[in-house]
């Protein structure tokens, strides 16, 4: 029997990008700490997810105590008026051995820079904030394998995805990925190259990545699949 592992995603700071990726983590099954100085915000926001904490999460006691570093991601969704802020949690987080930070970014002329700061303590993936960011971003984390995510009208999506294990040295004709999987491959990476000029003929190699169109729900299950096969 196989159990469905639940995520864990921790989302420090409060605001409306935090919030949306908060509601939209737990609404697709993830277990989810949200930390915040606002007394207030906690308060209201309490009932919608695993657990909401007040306090300051620049100390670093506060994430241990939280035990963070033993999430799959925590992600820092700080306003844009506290850059320095985000940096230090950044760094604590990193220091403290989580695996994945997501850094909220910021909308200014230096964004660049701010960017590169956040980058060199250590994120391992910064974002602009917006509520479809956030919806995609939950999407992004939940599932592991998908390397890019990209909605293109309702409910359907491209997407980039390692190949599984199971497609090595089988060919796109043999895989029947349209008929087993309902997705449609419109191309695959390699070394950095992406041919979209498919034939049935072409096969999966180790390492490849798949761009596919399909519906989200069928791109999701083809993911947690992959995942518990891989396991």
């Amino acid at each position: 029997i196989i159990t469905q592992y639940m995520k864990k995603i921790a989302v420090i700071g409060l605001g409306q990008f935090g919030q949306t990726l908060a509601e939209t983590l737990t609404q697709q099954g993830a277990e989810v700490l949200v930390i915040d100085k606002n007394e207030k915000l906690i308060e209201d926001f309490k009932d919608k997810v695993a657990l909401a904490v007040v306090a300051d999460a620049t100390e670093e006691e506060v994430l241990l105590a939280q035990a963070v570093q033993d999430f799959d991601a925590v992600v820092v969704a700080i306003g844009d008026d506290n850059f320095l802020v985000t940096v230090l949690i950044t760094t604590l987080l990193k220091k403290i051995g989580v695996n994945k930070v997501i850094a909220r970014g910021i909308r200014s002329s230096d964004s660049q820079i701010e960017e590169k700061i956040l980058e060199l303590v250590g994120a391992d993936r910064i974002v602009l904030p917006s509520v479809e960011t956030a919806k995609r971003l939950a999407q992004e984390v939940l599932t592991t394998d998908i390397l890019n995510y990209i909605p293109i009208c309702e409910g359907y999506s491209v997407v980039k995805i390692e190949a599984p294990d199971i497609f090595f040295n089988k060919s796109i004709k043999d895989l029947q990925i349209r008929d087993k999987y309902h997705l449609n491959l419109i191309g695959i990476e390699r070394d950095d190259e992406i041919n979209y000029l498919l034939r049935s003929s072409d096969k999966i190699e180790p390492g490849d990545q798949l761009i596919i169109l399909g519906k989200e729900e069928e791109v999701e299950k083809f993911s947690k699949n992959n995942e518990e096969n891989n396991r």
